[in-house]
């Protein structure tokens, strides 16, 4: 078991390595919506994007909460972190808007009949093949971290379940991008044009659950809302069992 701040130091480096492996991949992402023409990729890359931001702001925050109470942070500066879960769900829903706008704008497009521009997918293979690859390194980076600091980082654990998540929409999107060309030579022919957008409405779909649900319990903690109950009820057993032998009520 790692000391306190052995761990700080775990927690820190790993933090740092997911700001550049992020930056990387938003680099890539919209390089390659620059050459293809895919909004889907496009979304990829804002979505590392927002990973950016928000790995920079939890290497602050994980340096913060060591700090004691003062004036400004009464109780502690661990209430940052709601913080930053509330700012990074707030920027997720505004990247997913954008994708849900780009995306209806052409399916409005191609309803009236106006020509899609057909998309470049050469690079799409490669690109899939390297973010998927570095997003699974990241999310294993950030695991063994999480459990080398004592499995207690709610920071590198969210952080790895960010990594998860990107690597599964960057390896569909690669792959459906990639067998749109087969949907010429079957009924679906029609829809051939429109699968970049489709895909954009598909991701945004499966990203939505997750800011939305960071944003409940963010705000709830926010205002100050009670634990939950069932948390409170294990808390009191293994207080109980702790002070039984002592005599105080």
């Amino acid at each position: 078991m790692n000391s306190p701040a052995e761990a700080r130091r775990i927690e820190q480096r790993s933090l740092r390595f997911g700001v550049g492996a992020n930056a990387v991949m938003a680099l890539a992402g919209l390089s390659a919506h620059l050459i293809t023409g895919s909004s889907a990729l496009l979304l990829d890359g804002l979505y590392s994007t927002v990973l950016v931001g928000s790995s920079l702001i939890a290497s602050r925050i994980s340096c913060n909460v060591v700090r004691p109470p003062d004036r400004a942070w009464p109780y502690g500066y661990e209430g940052q972190e709601a913080l930053y879960v509330l700012f990074r769900s707030l920027v997720l829903l505004g990247v997913i808007g954008f994708g849900v706008g780009s995306a209806s704008s052409t399916l409005i497009d191609w309803w009236r009949g106006n020509r899609i521009a057909a998309l470049h997918l050469e690079p799409v293979a490669l690109y899939t093949a390297l973010m998927t690859a570095l997003c699974g390194l990241l999310a294993w980076r950030h695991r063994r971290d999480w459990r080398r600091t004592g499995r207690v980082s709610s920071l590198l654990l969210t952080e790895a379940r960010n990594a998860r998540i990107d690597a599964v929409i960057t390896l569909a999107t690669g792959l459906a991008l990639l067998a749109s060309p087969l949907l010429r030579v079957t009924p679906l022919s029609a829809l051939a044009s429109i699968t970049d957008a489709l895909l954009v409405l598909a991701v945004s779909l499966a990203l939505l659950r997750e800011p939305l649900a960071a944003l409940r319990d963010a705000m709830a903690q926010s205002a100050g809302c009670a634990a939950d109950p069932n948390v409170l009820q294990r808390t009191r057993l293994v207080l109980m069992q702790e002070l039984g032998g002592f005599s105080c009520r």
